[in-house]
């Protein structure tokens, strides 16, 4: 007889990890982990054996988000259609063939002749001169490569989604939710039409991915990713969303901080200080260019493009307006559009009430962060219609030469998401 020795619990995580099951010491015959190996006449590298090892057992939600960004893409990759509208026709297109001209001749896109007498280029933070996915409008022709990074930009903010909601639930049924509430959102297939906003919109999870995994372990490798992330949203998006952005991560990091006072600061400090100095010669010109910016101050101007309040039916039902693209946008629209169809802000039904769900049932500090951080840009994203915008712009710096507050509903769509996989995790919790 075999010995009867049962597994030990290292040789059971090993069958758990390679994907293999437990088997009778008396039928290992000659194997003595007490896993089984795979089939015989197989080899561990075989389809099988990977799809059941590494893709179903730990990556298959990473690997469904990308094959439902394909999918969600798919009629206009093979159709030859592209994004060319809004402000990717008016704007994007144009400035990107100027940027690529100048690079291909080798000098710096330091002035823009074509537009007026001649406009700044360089230090127009939105031309996003220095983003490193740049690269692709010298690789591919301009309309090919605004597809190629729409795509790739909103798998990346499903899968970072993903990988937030994983950090704080352990839960992939959950994060999984999460990704696809925030990665398919109105919000941010709204952006498509300016490759310059979805960059910045589809890089906060990412952001809050890293800051997350450099609170529970800081050192000097969660660090740079942490400081990478903040320069490539800087230099890739339109400097709202950094802006939006930063308003949520500072207090993220004061609250979610494991050490004393003073070494938080010392942190925050030390990550502050390289961020800017990488991303100088960016900021600099930029800078400069807006002290020398002629427009109005005012709260009127700073409020246009808001939230308004009867738009609120949109945020639960897409179509309550209608579709522009339908031509049956209905309602008292504005200057440069017809209509109030519009899907900024739509998460969808199922993510509002599980987002509901975990601000009452959900007693943690990050529950309680999002759900502040939900109503905070749904409220800031009112513009005139509440006091609080007219205090925050007397309050923090820079923020009055800033308009459009509805893009706060970038910040307050990532939110709902992150509930929504909290509120999922307590009910698999519940079920358990």
């Amino acid at each position: 007889m075999g010995d009867p020795r049962p597994p030990s619990l290292r040789e059971a995580l090993r069958a758990r990890q390679g994907g293999y099951p437990l088997v009778p010491m008396e039928h290992r015959k000659g194997n003595r982990s007490g896993v089984a190996g795979p089939p015989r006449g197989g080899t561990p590298l075989g389809l099988s054996y990977l799809l059941t090892s590494f893709f179903m057992k730990k990556r298959w939600p990473i690997l469904l988000l990308v094959v439902l960004s394909l999918s969600f893409f798919i009629p206009y990759i093979t159709r030859g259609r592209g994004f060319l509208y809004g402000d990717n026709l008016t704007q994007r297109l144009p400035n990107y063939l100027f940027w690529k001209q100048e690079v291909a001749s080798g000098r710096l896109p330091l002035w823009n002749p074509y537009v007026l007498g001649g406009i700044p280029f360089l230090a127009d933070l939105s031309n996003n001169a220095f983003a490193p996915t740049n690269l692709a409008y010298v690789l591919f022709p301009i309309p090919t490569a605004m597809t190629l990074l729409t795509v790739f930009y909103v798998c990346l903010a499903a899968v970072t989604t993903y990988g937030y909601v994983r950090l704080l639930t352990e839960s992939r049924v959950a994060a999984l939710l999460s990704a696809v509430a925030f990665g398919f959102s109105g919000t941010l297939i709204a952006a498509v039409n300016d490759i310059n906003s979805l960059q910045g919109i589809a890089l906060i999870p990412l952001v809050f991915f890293s800051l997350e995994r450099y609170l529970r372990k800081p050192g000097k490798v969660s660090a740079v990713l942490l400081i990478g992330v903040l320069c490539l949203q800087f230099l890739s998006s339109h400097p709202q969303y950094s802006f939006y952005t930063w308003m949520a991560l500072l207090p993220y990091f004061l609250i979610f901080f494991r050490s004393s006072g003073k070494r938080a600061w010392r942190s925050l400090l030390a990550i502050v200080g390289i961020f800017l100095a990488l991303v100088a010669v960016q900021l600099l010109p930029f800078l400069e260019l807006s002290a020398n910016s002629f427009r109005p101050q005012s709260i009127e101007f700073a409020s246009q493009n808001q939230l308004k309040l009867i738009e609120f039916p949109r945020l639960i039902m897409a179509r309550f307006y209608g579709s522009w693209r339908n031509g049956s946008s209905w309602g008292p629209g504005s200057q440069l559009e017809t209509g109030m169809a519009n899907t900024e802000g739509y998460m969808g039904i199922f993510p509002l009430a599980l987002a509901l769900y975990a601000s009452l049932k959900v007693p943690s500090k990050a529950s309680r962060f999002w759900m502040v951080a939900a109503l905070v840009a749904l409220l800031v994203s009112l513009g005139s219609q509440t006091p609080i915008f007219a205090a925050l712009k007397a309050l923090l710096p820079f923020y009055g030469k800033l308009r459009s507050p509805i893009r706060l509903l970038s910040v307050y769509s990532f939110a709902i998401a992150i509930l929504a996989g909290l509120g999922t995790a307590k009910l698999e919790r519940r079920k358990g």
